[in-house]
């Protein structure tokens, strides 16, 4: 996992993860105790005592599964302690369901407190919000993205395959008032990422705090109103770097409405910028 890491196969949070929950595994384990006698039934205990949600519990089994399989090769087990251990992919892909989303509403709240108390941290939102950047608080696409990727004058959001999630290049076509965001709060004066990654990792956990803002609720939305207006399951995987399946599972039956669409993307910024830029994007 480590040689993954390095060799751009693993991303960082998979790794720091899988790291995290092997060491938990150790310790609930016992560290003292021989590694080749871990069992079927110490494997599914750890799992059912570890147990909060079906994603969890798939995360965790497919950490350790991998380890272990990594020690039978070494021969440092005496038998794969992972056959027989319960699965609860079906679960976990129920428990997933349609992707939680902000009403407009909600955005252009978000919006005018951002303005009024957080200036700085608008392009970053915006970005997340109308382009769907992946906005994990320290490893995400938006603490990558740098200012030469997005250009306004044409529209385009590169992201290149070291900066997205999926090792996969990009081109995002923004929409009109992402423009008018992003003219409105240019980055050379208004870094993406607030010049310190420390500084917008607190700045973004507050904010979040604030609105009640789920990891990923942000990107849900700006896929689910982008699916809503533009009918193409197709052209938002291209878009935004999800497979036609994910797209289709989680944002194509979203209760959300054309007209919430429409709303969604007539989100300017205030009045003395926005209806000057609305008319000219």
């Amino acid at each position: 996992r480590e040689k993954a890491h390095w060799r751009g196969l693993l991303s960082r949070p998979m790794h720091r993860g899988s790291r995290a929950v092997i060491a938990r595994f150790v310790s609930w384990h016992g560290p003292e105790k021989d590694f080749a006698s871990v069992t079927y039934s110490n494997f599914q205990g750890f799992l059912d005592d570890n147990f909060t949600g079906p994603k969890n519990y798939e995360n965790q089994r497919g950490y350790l599964s991998h380890f272990f399989k990594w020690g039978l090769s070494k021969r440092h087990l005496n038998a794969d302690p992972t056959i027989g251990t319960t699965s609860l992919a079906k679960q976990n892909a129920k428990a997933r369901g349609v992707a939680a989303t902000l009403s407009p509403d909600q955005v252009k709240e978000l919006f005018a407190w951002l303005e009024a108390n957080r200036p700085e941290m608008v392009p970053s939102f915006a970005l997340m919000t109308f382009a769907g950047i992946r906005p994990c608080k320290q490893y995400g696409e938006i603490t990558r993205l740098t200012p030469d990727l997005v250009n306004v004058d044409q529209g385009i959001i590169t992201v290149l395959p070291t900066t997205s999630k999926v090792k996969e290049l990009r081109k995002f076509k923004m929409s009109p008032n992402l423009r008018a965001w992003l003219r409105a709060y240019p980055l050379d004066r208004f870094p993406i990422t607030c010049k310190t990654r420390k500084g917008f990792k607190k700045w973004r956990v507050e904010i979040g705090a604030k609105f009640k803002l789920g990891h990923d609720v942000l990107r849900h939305s700006a896929i689910t109103y982008w699916v809503r207006k533009n009918k193409s399951i197709f052209a938002a995987a291209e878009q935004f770097g999800n497979s036609e399946s994910v797209i289709r599972k989680h944002y194509k039956d979203n209760n959300r409405t054309d007209d919430e669409a429409e709303a969604f993307f007539e989100i300017f910024p205030r009045a003395e910028y926005g209806q000057l830029l609305k008319f000219s994007s």
